[in-house]
């Protein structure tokens, strides 16, 4: 049902040829895997926004250059050095991607909403995403610093200080979107 929304949305932008769905991403260590990743997002004020009806869309969609892998990123420009500090380093500006976690700490210690004052009218929810269901609707998630290595990015580290920051083996990157039937928000 989603994938037939998404050719349907992409038709309107693109005419009348819609695009091929992306094909399930190949685990490379199921075993490594989590069952379960998480987002924080402030409903009306996070960059990732977050529909009922559709589920999570990054604040940078590319619906019109639909990529079917981490290559594919990586060949459509979609997945740069740029376009990663821009992301992990939360420069403010659109992104194709949308961040993740397993780990809670990160969630509410590092993410960019963790570093925001509690208030007694804190608003801030967390998704729960099952990565079961992200597989077989072709969503690319992949931990930020293994972007960096598969793009041939330099991450940040003492002896190369010009590097990416906060990439981590915590920090899950999903591109584009993830439907709502792969998250659950509490």
């Amino acid at each position: 049902m989603l994938g037939l929304l998404q050719t349907t949305l992409a038709s309107y932008q693109l005419g009348p040829k819609p695009p091929s769905l992306p094909t399930p991403r190949q685990s490379i260590n199921p075993s490594l895997e989590p069952q379960m990743l998480l987002g924080i997002f402030l409903p009306g004020e996070s960059h990732t926004s977050y529909s009922p009806k559709l589920g999570f869309h990054s604040s940078g969609s590319h619906l019109q250059k639909q990529a079917k892998s981490v290559q594919a990123l990586i060949d459509l420009g979609i997945l740069t050095q740029d376009s990663l500090r821009s992301h992990c380093e939360c420069q403010g500006t659109p992104s194709s991607f949308i961040s993740l976690t397993e780990n809670t700490k990160w969630l509410l210690e590092v993410s960019p909403l963790a570093k925001r004052s509690l208030l007694t009218d804190d608003h801030r929810q967390v998704a729960f995403v099952s990565v079961e269901r992200l597989q077989p609707m072709g969503v690319i998630y992949q931990r930020s610093d293994m972007l960096a290595v598969q793009a041939q990015i330099p991450t940040y580290s003492q002896g190369q200080q010009d590097g990416v920051r906060y990439t981590s083996v915590d920090h899950w990157l999903a591109y584009d979107w993830i439907p709502t039937n792969a998250s659950k928000r509490s």
